[in-house]
């Protein structure tokens, strides 16, 4: 293997993948790569990829060194356990965790309904049984009185596997917390018809959903392949869960990036981290068209600037200006350099514009036939002239109507990168025609699925696999697997 430059960057402490223990450890540069490298006595040592510097498409990104920000401590009020095993084993809620809480975890199952290939809560197959409502409620007060005011995340597992989820946010809520949050995979809040307003009406504020990739093939690392219901495939049901908590009433945050809106404004890939302002404002019609949208739901709405290291601070402030013209409010979010503190202001923009009722407006009446149903979302959402029905389509969708489902709503699987179903159609484009190529009935979820364009429903590979990111050095040193 060619010979590169190592640089000791400096020293932490972090634990063995496979027995934990905890261990002296390093962020070492790499020729291009950093990476945390340990050794553990018993298994060997490990390395894992935390950043790349490498210049991709004439654009170098910020050296690690640049995340570094300093904190100033803020100890818990009242410990609830001594310092036994020192971090991470006693980390939370002990005298010498040096940061206040500003959201709090709490787990309440184990359980999960997918089994991801990497999990990060090690849930799924033989796990113990469910926290009591009464374990619940004691970690609860314990959170309340060690920081109080802090924001609740209910998480585990998959917490939408417990029944009872609506009583323990109603438990959560009569404590007085400030936020109240389900951390979820949205499979139930996408395939069960009012279960996200049957949360919200517990006292549910928002829902924390994991969206690993904006397509399938970013997704199957990380989740594999999940069977679903009539064929849709995991980011459908998604978007439907975020449909559902729309229609249940919670506000609606818009996660935009300078780099999305620049690909709107015809920026070419390679030059997406390239400062330029002029495809930034091409594209704030795609932002503008989804502001819309949201405010036709009868929704209040908020735009977070998920800031890029390669985004320049004009750019930041034309997207501010764009929203300003809007009549949004916009905060920008760094929560990946800056933790909980990057997303203060964008918290509190949120908790500003949140209403104690909201009159939700349908896109379409229940009762319309599903053909106008998709026209209206065709037409009123996306802006289409008109829908094309592919012959296939036309007569799976009488099938459906003549079994009696011709009153479910409709969930449409479309491409993600447009407006249309057309992927190379960007920004805002009106008067085009959409074109339905199947219609699938997921009776049990309560919806009726619109297959629209050349998208595919069941997960493929992907284009570069994670084979060619692993390597082995001359001392045995494994790289890339994560």
């Amino acid at each position: 293997m060619p010979e590169v430059d190592v640089e000791i960057l400096h020293e932490t402490r972090s634990l063995c993948p496979v027995c934990l223990r905890r261990l002296d450890a390093r962020y070492v540069r790499r020729g291009q790569s950093v990476l945390l490298e340990r050794t553990c006595p018993e298994h060997g040592t490990f390395a894992v990829a935390v950043w790349h510097e490498r210049t991709e498409g004439g654009v170098t990104p910020p050296r690690f060194n640049g995340w570094s920000r300093p904190k100033t401590p803020s100890y818990p009020r009242e410990p609830r356990t001594p310092v036994r095993h020192g971090c991470p084993y006693d980390c939370g809620l002990c005298p010498a965790h040096a940061q206040h809480t500003c959201t709090g975890l709490v787990e309440v199952t184990l359980r999960c309904n997918m089994a991801c290939p990497v999990c990060y809560a090690a849930a799924g197959g033989a796990v113990p049984d469910d926290p009591s409502p009464e374990t619940v409620a004691f970690q609860l007060d314990s959170l309340r009185r060690a920081s109080p005011g802090c924001n609740v995340q209910l998480s585990g597992g998959e917490p939408t596997v417990r029944d009872d989820l609506p009583a323990l946010i109603r438990m959560a809520r009569e404590r007085g917390f400030g936020l109240l949050q389900v951390n979820s995979n949205g499979l139930r809040l996408g395939l069960e018809a009012g279960y996200a307003r049957k949360l919200r009406e517990a006292g549910l504020d928002s829902v924390y959903l994991q969206w690993d990739s904006p397509d399938l093939e970013g997704c199957l690392p990380l989740r594999g392949a999940v069977a679903l219901p009539g064929g849709l495939d995991l980011l459908a049901v998604k978007r439907r869960a975020v449909e559902q908590c729309t229609d249940a009433g919670l506000g609606v945050v818009l996660v935009a990036t300078v780099r999305a809106l620049k690909h709107h404004g015809g920026c070419p890939k390679d030059q997406l981290g390239v400062p330029n302002v002029d495809y930034l404002k091409a594209g704030a019609a795609n932002l503008a068209r989804h502001v819309e949208n949201m405010r036709g739901f009868g929704v209040p709405v908020c735009v977070a600037i998920n800031a890029f290291p390669t985004d320049s601070a004009e750019e930041h402030e034309c997207l501010r200006d764009i929203c300003a013209d809007l009549g949004v409010p916009c905060e920008l979010a760094t929560v990946f350099a800056d933790g909980g503190k990057g997303g203060l202001e964008l918290g509190k923009a949120v908790l500003s514009i949140l209403q104690p009722e909201t009159t939700l407006n349908f896109t379409y009446p229940d009762e319309a036939p599903l053909a106008e149903k998709v026209d209206a979302v065709a037409k009123k959402i996306y802006r289409a002239a008109a829908v094309s029905w592919s012959a296939p389509a036309k007569k799976a969708l009488a099938e459906i109507e003549a079994m009696g489902y011709g009153k479910l709503p409709v969930c449409i699987a479309k491409t993600q990168y447009s407006f249309s179903d057309d992927a190379t159609l960007l920004a805002a484009p009106e008067g085009f025609t959409m074109t339905v190529r199947d219609v699938r009935l997921s009776a049990g979820a309560g919806f009726v699925v619109v297959i629209m364009g050349s998208i595919m429903t069941m997960p493929g590979l992907p284009k570069k696999p994670a084979a060619e990111n692993i390597d082995v050095d001359e001392n045995g040193r494994i790289t890339g697997l994560f």
